[in-house]
């Protein structure tokens, strides 16, 4: 009896401790957030303002009507200009000089921001890109690309690096139909939002050896006719490789609520007309070394599965021959070359992006540099 009274009073203890947690965030005090970077490649170069938001809000507003420069250590300026909200962006003609220092100027809402001054540092260039089929903490099969780099450098190179990279592969429409064989295939080309970062610190030599970059699953498309990622690496100073280490452990992890937030992270960023305001972000300056790298179907094992394509949410694709495209709900019409009776004629219609690529919204040209 004495047990199942103690097995009742820890029920009621335990059972009470389970309430609902709501963050108090009526006294948020918003921050400027600011994401931007130059290179040494000639282009335009963007740098993103925008506001911090609440655990109550999906996002943050754009910073709209600033005035936003970058300013070099021998004197120079550079004024951008805002092309969206909140997306600053420079000249086409503007590059990055290896060795020079480089600061972001911001003033908006009659306030003052500057970034520290920061060297464009050297990168190693990227050797090669190789892959193999591997299988991910998932056991989901599929091809891991790395980065090697290094071996050619003459050793004044940054040891600390950021990779990000973009993916293009060629796909189809789930239905070839002779009669719009101009639609059969797209490609379709997707940057990835996130990063990596790695460090030779610690090393005999400042060499790069199969650094993990991207996996590219075989529960998807994406390998069945032709693949390819262009890798982007980038020179980081020791700062910027800690920032952005603790930004991606902090988005990482499991028990991201209940760790340190990203405002413990130091920016390079203040605010020189209050310096006690928070600021958020990071102006990076680097050199960057990029390299791509292809896949075909016919190098994968034929043993790897890969579906051709991705089916569209409660579409059933049937298979004819088309006679004419429909102008009504973009649908294509088909003869199924059956007739009736001896005189009638039986016909279907279908979803036209059962049969026309571009009905995903990516273009049937391939980029320039795309080989098969």
């Amino acid at each position: 009896m004495k047990i199942w009274v103690l097995y009742f009073i820890l029920f009621l203890f335990f059972g009470s401790c389970i309430t609902e947690f709501k963050p108090d965030v009526s006294e948020y005090e918003y921050a400027l957030v600011v994401d931007g970077r130059i290179t040494n490649q000639k282009k335009v170069h963007s740098v993103k303002l925008s506001k911090s938001y609440n655990y109550s809000e999906a996002k943050g507003d754009a910073v709209k009507g600033a005035i936003v420069k970058v300013i070099s250590d021998n004197g120079s300026e550079e004024l951008l200009t805002e092309r969206n909200d909140g997306i600053y962006e420079t000249s086409a003609s503007f590059s990055g000089v290896v060795g020079v220092g480089y600061k972001l100027n911001i003033s908006f809402d009659s306030k003052e921001y500057e970034s520290s001054f920061e060297i464009m540092l050297p990168v190693n260039k990227i050797d090669s890109l190789t892959w193999e089929v591997a299988q991910d903490k998932n056991n989901v099969s599929g091809v891991q690309i790395f980065v090697h780099s290094g071996k050619t450098g003459t050793g004044i190179e940054s040891k600390y690096y950021k990779w990000e990279f973009e993916e293009v592969w060629k796909f189809s429409a789930p239905a070839l139909e002779p009669k719009v064989k101009s639609l059969w295939y797209c490609w379709k080309t997707i940057p990835i939002l996130g990063y990596s970062v790695g460090s030779s610190e610690g090393l005999s030599e400042n060499i790069i050896e199969k650094k993990e970059i991207n996996f590219v699953s075989s529960e998807t498309n994406r390998l069945y006719y032709r693949y390819s990622t262009m890798v982007n690496q980038y020179s980081m100073n020791r700062n910027s490789y800690l920032f952005f280490k603790q930004l991606r452990e902090q988005t990482e992890s499991d028990n991201a609520l209940f760790e340190s937030t990203p405002t413990t992270y130091h920016s390079n960023i203040s605010c020189k007309t209050n310096p006690n305001e928070l600021v958020l972000g990071y102006f990076e300056v680097s050199e960057v070394s990029s390299k791509r790298i292809f896949i075909d179907r016919l190098d994968l094992p034929e043993t790897l599965y890969i579906p051709r394509f991705e089916l569209f949410t409660n579409d059933t694709c049937q298979f004819g021959q088309a006679l004419l495209d429909s102008k009504i709900d973009r649908r294509l019409v088909f003869d199924t070359g059956v007739t009736f009776q001896g005189e009638l004629r039986l016909f279907y219609y279908d979803s036209r992006k059962c049969f026309d690529c571009t009905e995903s919204g990516f273009p049937n040209v391939p980029p320039d540099y795309w080989k098969e």
